[in-house]
């Protein structure tokens, strides 16, 4: 109860300094972007997606986290935020593709690999292609429909085509963000 009323407490005197100062446009969109990067921190806490190096979601859910982070980085770009919420973004995005984080002590665990047939998880590819979509216009939705495209040539067994997505990621995603904004 004392984390709600601290997040409404600091809305509050946001918003009294917003109102209280006939803020200029570039004020309004500091303290829209601060009010935002602060509902994104309050929901990690309250809601993680890794803890100890396993992630605590499942893959709807992380992609819906991967989604608002992209909003975040789209609409304040050069924001005071936007390498922080970059840096999330790619781990996160980082976990939804290879099923990994980058923290784990146990590289050969993926989450969406199915170790029986040797390929990515068939409910994997359903949630990558209700999500696409879903959000057609979204950086995410395009990096997955890319990654999608590489899987359907090595039929879901993750190849050298594979790897060099996953080796490149951090460069795809500048890539779309940079054509997004």
């Amino acid at each position: 109860m004392k984390e709600k009323w601290k997040i409404y407490g600091v809305m509050i005197c946001m918003l009294g300094s917003l109102i209280g100062s006939g803020c200029s446009k570039q004020n309004h969109m500091d303290n829209a972007e601060e009010k935002s990067y602060q509902v994104l921190i309050q929901t990690e806490k309250q809601y993680p997606v890794i803890n100890k190096n396993e992630v605590c979601c499942d893959l709807s859910e992380l992609l819906d986290r991967v989604l608002l982070l992209e909003q975040q980085l789209l609409t304040y770009p050069g924001g005071k935020y936007a390498s922080v919420v970059k840096e999330r973004y790619l781990k996160y995005l980082h976990i939804v593709i290879t099923g990994e984080t980058k923290d784990s002590k146990q590289s050969d665990i993926r989450l969406y690999y199915d170790s029986k047939t040797g390929k990515i998880d068939g409910k994997a590819i359903e949630t990558y292609n209700a999500f696409i979509t879903n959000h057609p216009g979204s950086v995410t939705a395009s990096i997955l429909a890319a990654y999608l495209e590489i899987l359907d040539q090595e039929q879901r067994e993750p190849g050298e085509k594979t790897q060099s997505f996953y080796d490149s990621l951090t460069h795809i995603v500048e890539k779309e963000i940079k054509q997004s904004t």
